[in-house]
């Protein structure tokens, strides 16, 4: 029987044709590491500020289409909801709206980081980004493992010329990860979706040895992994499984729009 994921960006995707290289990399990656029997759909936000990098407002509207997506996807029967951002938006509320499986690229990567070695690091590509990551790892009890962070710093808004030059983001990439690794890295945690991405069309592997986790690739496989599970052992996470007829119920009461989302 076959899996039908939903994976889910934080960026508009479908929308702004700067995320369009990032589209066709995500779709590119799929094909790569799914079964031939897994469909992967790839979904992004409704709307998307310019101030979303350095808004928490920007990014909690943002939120919206996310958990409005995730219990869409439990509406149409997808068996999972990947969502495909490593600042893990919305964790908590996705999984208190839907029953089906939904993993997040961040905890995935950070605890598969964890099985692989003793020590991992973070390697971003703005100051800002680099403040969610440190304070997911102590989220999730894992700033022990965390043995250092590197940032250089480009434009997410411009992540098209990532992919049409990617030298300079590679360059300031495997520049801080070097000092990662002397810091005493084991596995390197590229920060972003995007980043993961180029790094991974590029066939950038590693950085004096020590390995790069590529995110997408170990949310989408343990996705899988988590449908089989809850398909043969009946495990899964305990939500809600809060039906979109409710959720009208809610926004009504507080009066949010339909068609709420960062602008």
């Amino acid at each position: 029987m076959g899996i039908r994921i939903w994976y889910q960006s934080s960026v508009a995707i479908g929308r702004n044709p700067v995320f369009k290289p990032y589209e066709d990399a995500i779709a590119r990656n799929a094909r790569e590491v799914v079964r031939s029997d897994t469909t992967v759909d790839i979904r992004g936000v409704e709307r998307m500020t310019p101030h979303y990098e350095r808004s928490r407002y920007a990014r909690y509207l943002n939120g919206i289409s996310i958990v409005r997506n995730a219990a869409q996807a439990e509406a149409e029967a997808y068996d999972a909801i990947a969502v495909g951002c490593y600042t893990d938006p919305c964790l908590e509320e996705v999984r208190d709206s839907v029953t089906i499986p939904a993993l997040f690229m961040m905890q995935a990567s950070m605890h598969v980081a964890c099985m692989l070695g003793g020590k991992f690091a973070f390697v971003s590509y703005s100051a800002r980004n680099l403040q969610q990551m440190t304070r997911l790892a102590e989220r999730y009890g894992l700033v022990g493992r965390l043995a250092g962070a590197g940032c250089f710093e480009a434009e997410l808004s411009r992540s098209n010329e990532w992919f049409a030059d990617p030298g300079p983001v590679i360059e300031g990439f495997t520049r801080e990860a070097a000092k990662c690794v002397v810091q005493g890295a084991e596995v390197l945690i590229p920060t972003c979706g995007v980043l993961n991405q180029v790094l991974r069309e590029n066939k950038v592997r590693d950085v004096g040895g020590c390995p790069i986790l590529d995110g997408s690739s170990v949310l989408l496989k343990l996705t899988e992994a988590m449908v089989d599970l809850r398909r043969t052992i009946g495990l899964g996470h305990v939500g809600a499984g809060v039906t979109r007829a409710v959720m009208r119920e809610i926004e009504d009461a507080y009066g949010v729009s339909r068609s709420s989302a960062a602008e």
